[in-house]
């Protein structure tokens, strides 16, 4: 499944939020980014897809930990969440993947997806149906008398069906213990969960504990193909040792074991994946549980370029230094071509492989404190709240940009320096080490020095002695 449309009313801060997922020519937009400062439920928007895509039998279990306090506080309104999905090339017009469409599935069907939560309940109420283009519901072959309404998503969702893929990753991304084993009792729900619990474990190379001897070697072979077919997507693993004695087909194997071919200046040594980095560790975690995912529904190996779904992934930089942030929405592309990203972030890093629509800027109202997108006003060229800008042009390409155009421009970070007294240091340097100030030099300089001083700013130097020009 792709997301076309996300619609939020009443939902901590979003009192009323529109946002697209398709592009100017009407496909899905496969990429799509969202910024903004601390606070402007930039992970309560990942959360409501995911939420739309569990189905109303399964949602409460999924909304658990959050569902107390999902309401928008500021309203006595029920929270309501409107999405509409398509459905991939693969899975469009399956009749064994539609079996509520009939025989003749439509391949422009949609799934629209409804919830609705009152104040103060902590039960939302859900339904999903198959509507065209337009979002009219789709007439559905007529069923026997007194036979039950089948909610099409509640359908999929119970029967694990393939190709209605929705995976979730919070800040929580860790291998998982090779001690235990993930129960993988609901493998499409379960995999949303880290998006609502930091603590839940991954299944990640547990898989490999669940798959046949057969499976887990493909299994092994596809993530390692995945991990070293693009430089940048992990950068430095050049291989993982499969062979051996049956091959991998133990997640400890891989875990523990000295299996990670890993490029140390100019010679290569093999690592356990405990041994390598925080940033190496998490995406190797995510990374592994989706291929896991995806062939355990498949039931048979699959390559990375051919996998299709949506992936939600909250602070998609974590653990990774800014050269790797760099590469990796580029490297994520070529890996995984068919499936559609919806993510976070804060790095001013990752945007510059974005293009200018793949960025989504949220931010409060300075007057309402509502959650809004905000877009470039084209007479200003500064961020505006969209429902205030007349006219809206096109923004900024932060491809091409340096990056302080990119904190100015898409993080509204308006000053030379990043340091918040960067400035006020950079004019004391300035007057500090010129010995032919004037009084109105020295004077500032020591007002300067004062305004550090208070903000406990430590001086580099102290001023050169005066000297007549």
């Amino acid at each position: 499944m792709y997301i076309d449309q996300l619609h939020v009313r009443s939902l901590k801060l979003l009192r009323d939020f529109r946002l697209g997922f398709t592009g100017a020519d009407g496909q899905p937009r496969m990429w799509t980014v969202i910024i903004g400062r601390n606070g402007t439920a930039k992970t309560s928007i990942l959360q409501a897809i995911a939420l739309a895509a569990a189905g109303s039998r399964q949602v409460n279990g999924l909304a658990k930990p959050v569902v107390g306090h999902l309401v928008d506080r500021r309203a006595r309104r029920a929270m309501e969440i409107d999405a509409t999905f398509r459905f991939t090339a693969a899975s469009a017009v399956s009749e064994q993947l539609h079996p509520i469409l009939g025989r003749a599935p439509r391949d422009d069907a949609r799934l629209s997806s409804t919830l609705s939560l009152r104040p103060k309940q902590s039960t939302l109420a859900g339904r999903s149906f198959y509507a065209n283009a337009s979002g009219d519901e789709l007439e559905l072959p007529r069923r026997p008398r007194g036979s039950a309404f089948v909610d099409p998503l509640d359908d999929a969702r119970a029967d694990n069906r393939p190709l209605w893929f929705v995976a979730g990753y919070g800040v929580g991304r860790f291998l998982p213990d090779p001690q235990s084993r993930p129960p993988l009792v609901q493998p499409s729900i379960e995999r949303l969960e880290p998006l609502f619990r930091n603590t839940t474990a991954l299944t990640s190379l547990g898989f490999l504990d669940h798959l046949s001897a057969a499976k887990a070697r493909k299994f092994t072979k596809a993530l390692r193909d995945t991990l070293i077919q693009v430089d940048d997507l992990v950068p430095d693993i050049v291989g993982i040792e499969l062979k051996g004695q049956g091959g991998v087909t133990k997640s400890g194997t891989l875990i523990d074991k000295d299996r990670f071919a890993l490029r140390v200046g100019g010679h290569t040594h093999k690592f356990p994946a405990v041994a390598l980095s925080h940033g190496y560790q998490s995406t190797l975690a995510w990374v592994a549980d989706l291929i896991g995912h995806v062939m355990w529904e498949a039931k048979d190996s699959i390559e990375a370029h051919d996998i299709e779904g949506l992936v939600l992934i909250d602070e998609i930089d974590l653990y990774l230094h800014p050269t790797w942030q760099a590469g990796l929405i580029a490297a994520l592309r070529r890996t995984f071509p068919k499936v559609q990203f919806v993510a976070t972030t804060h790095s001013p890093v990752v945007l510059s492989s974005l293009r200018p629509e793949e960025i989504v800027v949220v931010d409060q109202h300075p007057e309402t404190g509502d959650v809004e997108r905000f877009i470039h006003d084209p007479e200003t060229g500064k961020l505006a709240p969209g429902s205030e800008v007349k006219e809206p042009g096109g923004s900024p390409d932060p491809r091409a940009m340096t990056g302080t155009d990119v904190y100015r421009t898409w993080f509204g970070l308006d000053r030379l320096t990043l340091n918040p007294d960067g400035e006020r240091l950079r004019r004391y340097l300035q007057l500090a080490t010129d010995p032919f100030r004037s009084d109105e030099d020295h004077s500032e300089l020591r007002k300067l020095k004062r305004e550090l001083e208070r903000h406990e700013v430590r001086l580099p130097t102290d001023p050169l002695a005066r000297e007549q020009p």
